[in-house]
């Protein structure tokens, strides 16, 4: 397979047809990676995200789920899809431990830290495997309790004001990673949810494209036919798609 990787003469293909300039790999510039939608990708990339996670080495700060009845519980260090990752850790120290005399803020820093090492050693792995972490379209987010008034919630950015910071690649410098508040919807794989349960960002996401469908196809010079074509290739799979990860009640799926 290498062979022919190192073989392979790539084209570049646009609207306006194949460039006449060509690209291939050479021991020069060594091209790291598969092209996209490749057949072989999704193979080589199981077999190097192997690699990857059996060298995290982490076992103790993994997060950790419990059902309320406590008869289901799973611990893992986080979730994948393809490129898409998340990471995660708890503090097992407030967790085994009990009541402890220390702050929500001396729990955060300490809960910071973990993630942040867990983090660079992630991006580590993958500068040294060939590939990269895209800072830019990285954050994080602090789970924390702080009880006001007799009842529990999450704390923000303003309660507990933390950085984490990460070096990428050959760089030593630290490059602060965004941090974002439990209540703030993020997209992952196709669908927008908040780490505290809110859907508040999906709902503005899906009035968005039902407004923008019903504009279009308001406007447009289709058929009726056509237009329930559309409707059914078009605009249903969207909803399709996250509507089964989501909280909506009945009266949320109304536009008003």
């Amino acid at each position: 397979m290498w062979m022919s990787w190192e073989s392979a003469i790539h084209h570049v293909r646009t609207a306006y047809g194949c460039l006449d300039t060509t690209y291939r790999s050479s021991k020069e510039t060594p091209l790291f990676g598969l092209g996209k939608d490749s057949t072989t990708g999704p193979d080589l990339w199981g077999i190097m995200f192997q690699l990857l996670a059996k060298n995290m080495k982490v076992d103790r700060r993994k997060i950790s789920f419990q059902s309320p009845d406590g008869s289901l519980s799973i611990r893992r260090l986080g979730d994948a899809f393809v490129e898409d990752s998340q990471l995660g850790c708890v503090d097992e120290q407030a967790v085994t431990t009990g009541n402890r005399p220390e702050s929500v803020e001396q729990i955060g820093r300490r809960l910071t830290r973990e993630l942040q090492g867990i983090s660079q050693r992630w991006e580590k792995l993958l500068f040294t495997t060939g590939g990269a972490l895209n800072l830019q379209k990285s954050f994080w987010l602090l789970l924390t309790w702080q009880w006001r008034n007799g009842i529990a919630q999450l704390s923000t950015t303003a309660d507990l004001p933390v950085d984490l910071k990460l070096t990428l690649g050959y760089s030593n410098t630290p490059i602060v990673i965004p941090r974002i508040n439990p209540d703030d919807g993020f997209c992952t794989l196709g669908v927008y949810i908040a780490a505290n349960g809110s859907v508040e960002e999906a709902k503005r996401h899906l009035q968005h494209i039902s407004l923008g469908y019903a504009i279009a196809i308001t406007g447009s010079t289709l058929s009726c036919q056509a237009a329930l074509w559309s409707y059914f290739l078009y605009f249903l799979p969207k909803f399709a798609y996250s509507a089964p990860t989501l909280t909506l009640t009945e009266d949320e799926c109304h536009l008003h």
